[in-house]
C-alpha cells in the first residue's frame, strides 16, 4: 500500500496549492500523541512552516481556518482505523484526500453517505511485475542475455507482490547471474511440483538480511529500533564507518533514504526482529527501557555488550542514574536519556560514545569523542554547556530549547561543526561572535529566534544553507554577507529584512532564495529583481 501511495502522492501533488503524504497512520495513531504528532507534520507540508499541535481537537480547528482557502492534496498510508481519517482533519473541509488500506471496511460509513470512490488493488499483471524488476534489479543497464527468464520465475514465487518485488529487485541490484540463481532456488515453491508461491513478505525480507555481512546487520537494527525516520546525515554518526550508509551497495533492499535525506525502512521491515533468532548479537547490543523494564538490568553483568541504549521515562515519574550506573558501558556509542535525572562526575565515563541525545544533560557533561550532541526540547536550559569538552562535534542540536538565553562562546572551538539547530530557540536574541571561527560549517538553522543579527565575520566560507524564518526581530543581513561563496540555500521568510545589499550577486553559487511573506514585502527590494 505504501508503494501506491508515494506513487499516487508524486503523480498529483504538482495540481494542488499544499499536500502532504502521511505515511503508516495505523502504526503512528497508536503512539501516545501520534494524532497530534501527524497534523503536526501535515501543517508542515503544506504551509511550509514548523507547528505545535497540543489536541487533535486544536489541529482540527487550525485546518478549518486555515485549509479552508487553499487546494490541499492529503494522502493517508496504512489507515487501520475508520475514525483515523476524521481525527486527522475533521469532516468539515474541501479537500481532496486519498486513503490506502488493507481494510476495505474502514470507509464504510463514508461509502454510504456517497463521500468516497473505492478502488480495490488487483495484483499486478506478469508485464508491470517484470517492468518493476527489471527497474530495480537492472536498473538502466536494460535486459542482459539470460537474466529475463530467472527473472520471470522468481516473479513467479514471489506472488507478483509490488513490496517484495522491489526488496528483492534491489538485493540482486548489480549481482551475478549465480545470485540470482540462489535466491530462486530460496524463494521457489518449497515442494516438488507444487503451484504453490512464496507470498510471506517476511520471509523474502529475511532472506535479504541473512545476506548481509555482520557490520550490515548491526546497522539494520540500529536503523530499525532507533534511526528510523532519522535524517540520514545525521544517522550515520551512529556507525564508526560512515561510508555504510544504506545504499544499494548496502542495505538499500531494506532501507531506503527519501528525498528530504530522512531514512525510511518498511513497517514490516520494523517488524522483521520478531522473526529472527533471538540469538543474533544485534538483540543483546540494543536495548530500549522505560520505568516497566528498568528493574530487570543487571548493571553488574552483561552490560558490556550494549552499544545502543535508549531510556525514555516520558509522562513517568524521572529515574535518578549516577556515573556508577553507566561505567558498565565501556562500548556505548549511541545513548538517548530524555526525562531522566542524574548525578556525579561522568568524565571519561563513555569513552566511545558518538551519539547523545539527552533532555536534562548535566551542564559539565564530558566525552571527547562525541560527533552528535542533540538537546532538542531542553526547555530549561537556560545557557548552554561550554563545549570544549566536545572537540569532535559535527552535529550540534539545540532546536525547541525555547528557554535558552546565552550560547557559550567556546562554540568557536569546534572546528569539526558541520551543522549548528538552534530552531525554535525562542528567547535567543543573540549569537557569539565566535560563530564566525566555524570553519567546517554547512548548515545553520536559527528559524524562529529572536536574533537581532547573524556574526558572519570570520572564515564561513564552507556555509551551504543559512534559514531564518520567522525571526521576527531580524531586519538586515550583515555586509560580509557576500563572502559566504559556499552560500546555495538561504531563506529569510518572515523577517524584518526589506533590503539585500549589492553583495548578493557575489553569491555564485546561490540556488535558493526564500522572501516569502516578508513583513513590508511591498516595499522588498533586491538587486537580482532586475
Amino acid at each position: 500500500m505504501t508503494t501506491i501511495g508515494n506513487a499516487i502522492y508524486h503523480q498529483l501533488s504538482s495540481c494542488f496549492d499544499g499536500c502532504s503524504l502521511l505515511a503508516e497512520i495505523g502504526e503512528t495513531a497508536h503512539n501516545a500523541g501520534g494524532i497530534q504528532f501527524v497534523q503536526t507534520k501535515l501543517i508542515c507540508d503544506v504551509l511550509g512552516r514548523d507547528g505545535d499541535v497540543t489536541s487533535f481537537e486544536g489541529g482540527i480547528r487550525f485546518f478549518l481556518n486555515v485549509f479552508r482557502n487553499i487546494k490541499v492534496l492529503i494522502v493517508l498510508d496504512d489507515v487501520e482505523e475508520e475514525s483515523h481519517p476524521h481525527d486527522l482533519v475533521g469532516d468539515q473541509l474541501d479537500y481532496r484526500m486519498i486513503v490506502t488500506s488493507e481494510n476495505g471496511g474502514i470507509l464504510q460509513t463514508y461509502d454510504s453517505q456517497d463521500l468516497v470512490r473505492t478502488y480495490e488493488v488487483k495484483k499486478m499483471d506478469n508485464d508491470r511485475a517484470l517492468e518493476l524488476f527489471h527497474k530495480h534489479a537492472l536498473g538502466t543497464h536494460g535486459l542482459i542475455p539470460g537474466y529475463p527468464e530467472i527473472g520471470k520465475r522468481i516473479i513467479k514465487a514471489m506472488g507478483r507482490v509490488p513490496f517484495t518485488i522491489e526488496v528483492i529487485g534491489s538485493f540482486l541490484h548489480e549481482k551475478t547471474i549465480g545470485d540470482w540463481r540462489e535466491i530462486e532456488d530460496l524463494i521457489k515453491p518449497r515442494k516438488e511440483n507444487s503451484r504453490e508461491v512464496l507470498k510471506d513478505c517476511r520471509e523474502i525480507s529475511k532472506i535479504c538480511y541473512e545476506a548481509l555481512d555482520e557490520k550490515q546487520k548491526q546497522i539494520f537494527w540500529d536503523i530499525a529500533w532507533f534511526a528510523n525516520g532519522e535524517d540520514s546525515r545525521i544517522a550515520s554518526y551512529m556507525w564508526p564507518e560512515q561510508d555504510l550508509l544504506p545504499s544499494h551497495h548496502v542495505l538499500m533492499p531494506l532501507v531506503k533514504i527519501q528525498a528530504d535525506n530522512l531514512l525510511w525502512m518498511h513497517k514490516l521491515l520494523k517488524h522483521l526482529s520478531g522473526s529472527i533468532d533471538k540469538g543474533d548479537p544485534g538483540r543483546h547490543s540494543r536495548l530500549y527501557m522505560d520505568n516497566t523494564k528498568l528493574e530487570v538490568i543487571n548493571w553488574e553483568e552483561g552490560m558490556e555488550e550494549v552499544e545502543v541504549l535508549c531510556f525514555d521515562f516520558k509522562n513517568r515519574r524521572p529515574h535518578e542514574f549516577t556515573e556508577t550506573n553507566f561505567k558498565s558501558l565501556p562500548n556505548i556509542r549511541f545513548l538517548k536519556i530524555d526525562h531522566a535525572r542524574v548525578s556525579g562526575n561522568f568524565a571519561n565515563v563513555f569513552p566511545k560514545l558518538r551519539w547523545l541525545c539527552w533532555q536534562g544533560c548535566p551542564i559539565d557533561f564530558e566525552t571527547e569523542q562525541l560527533r552528535v550532541l542533540n538537546l532538542t526540547g531542553c526547555t530549561e536550559l537556560l545557557i548552554s554547556p561550554p563545549f570544549s569538552s566536545f572537540p569532535k562535534l559535527e552535529m550540534l542540536i539545540l532546536e525547541g530549547c525555547s528557554w535558552l538565553v546565552y550560547l557559550d562562546p567556546s562554540i568557536g572551538g569546534l572546528k569539526n561543526l558541520l551543522c549548528l539547530n538552534l530552531k525554535s530557540c525562542t528567547e535567543l536574541n543573540m549569537l557569539p561572535a565566535e560563530i564566525g571561527g566555524l570553519e567546517a560549517l554547512k548548515e545553520l538553522l536559527i528559524d524562529e529566534t529572536s536574533v537581532q543579527e547573524i556574526p558572519l565575520e570570520g572564515d564561513l566560507k564552507k556555509l551551504e544553507t543559512l534559514c531564518a524564518s520567522n525571526c521576527l526581530s531580524l531586519s538586515l543581513l550583515p555586509h560580509s554577507f557576500e563572502h559566504l561563496t559556499s552560500l546555495t540555500n538561504l531563506s529569510v521568510d518572515n523577517s524584518k529584512i526589506t533590503k539585500l545589499s549589492d553583495g548578493i550577486g557575489e553569491l555564485v553559487k546561490l540556488r535558493c532564495l526564500s522572501l516569502r511573506i516578508a513583513v513590508g514585502y511591498e516595499n522588498f527590494q533586491t538587486p537580482l529583481a532586475n
